[in-house]
């Protein structure tokens, strides 16, 4: 009998996995041209988010996080947020162009907040592929300044691109 309420909760919870939690972001499908959206499944973590077709999310439950979702977004053009904010899925070109920073961003500047050249290097190299939408690994060693670089990283999604939060951010333990 424990084993069939082990067998019952374990399903209960494959059903939960197929429920849509939250619709994230749009994009034209690059295959096919498609609506996709970018849906959070119930029970399961933002690093399980997957692109789905328009055409598969036909539940009323589906179709209610996509009204949540338009309704997000229509709000934040009403605010004029929209105009200058820029959704990073929906067209790569225009995350361009990149202009190297020479020199330390204006937005970085505080006391005790200098970057030293290698670390303005890394970053530069970050917003480089960024731009060209390639995925990167940042890896050196120890002590060398991966977490700053990271945080500025997204100050420069967020202050030059107009990029903005929440950002997800994944590190090894």
């Amino acid at each position: 009998e424990e084993i069939l309420a082990q067998r019952e909760c374990h399903r209960a919870l494959l059903q939960e996995y197929m429920r849509v939690d939250r619709v994230l972001a749009e994009r034209m499908g690059a295959e096919d041209g498609q609506l996709e959206y970018l849906v959070r499944w119930k029970e399961l973590p933002y690093s399980e988010v997957t692109w789905e077709q328009a055409a598969y999310l036909t539940t009323p439950e589906d179709m209610a996080a996509i009204d949540a979702y338009l309704e997000r977004e229509q709000a934040a053009s009403r605010s004029g947020a929209a105009e200058k904010r820029l959704n990073p899925f929906t067209n790569v070109e225009k995350r361009k162009p990149f202009r190297k920073m020479n020199t330390q961003p204006a937005w970085l500047n505080g006391e005790g907040r200098t970057m030293r050249d290698y670390q303005l290097a890394g970053l530069n190299w970050l917003a480089h592929r960024w731009v060209n939408n390639t995925n990167v690994i940042l890896a050196d060693e120890m002590g060398l300044g991966k977490t700053l670089q990271s945080i500025c990283f997204l100050g420069y999604l967020r202050y030059e691109k107009n990029v903005n939060p929440p950002f997800l951010v994944c590190v090894p333990l």
